[in-house]
């Protein structure tokens, strides 16, 4: 019980001192006109070729979300 009570204090500790990392993501709109929106944490890049950004970095997912909204609303991706 000791053991998991400090394995359990150990983790705990290793989270709040890691730094918290900064939410960001982007509207990208696919070749077949398609947008959508990406986390710019992933560590890999949505491909090589066939998308293009098509806004700016948005720091929560909601303007992001609403963002990609007012595009499809005024046509210029579905």
């Amino acid at each position: 019980m000791k053991m998991k009570i400090a394995l359990a204090a150990a983790t705990l500790a290793f989270v709040a001192a890691a730094p918290a990392a900064q939410a960001s993501f982007k509207v990208i709109k696919w070749d077949t006109g398609l947008c959508q929106v990406w986390n710019n944490a992933t560590p890999w890049n949505a491909g090589p070729f066939g998308w293009r950004t098509v806004s700016r970095d948005y720091v929560t997912l909601g303007s992001a979300l609403n963002k990609r909204s007012n595009m499809i609303s005024s046509g210029k991706c579905w």
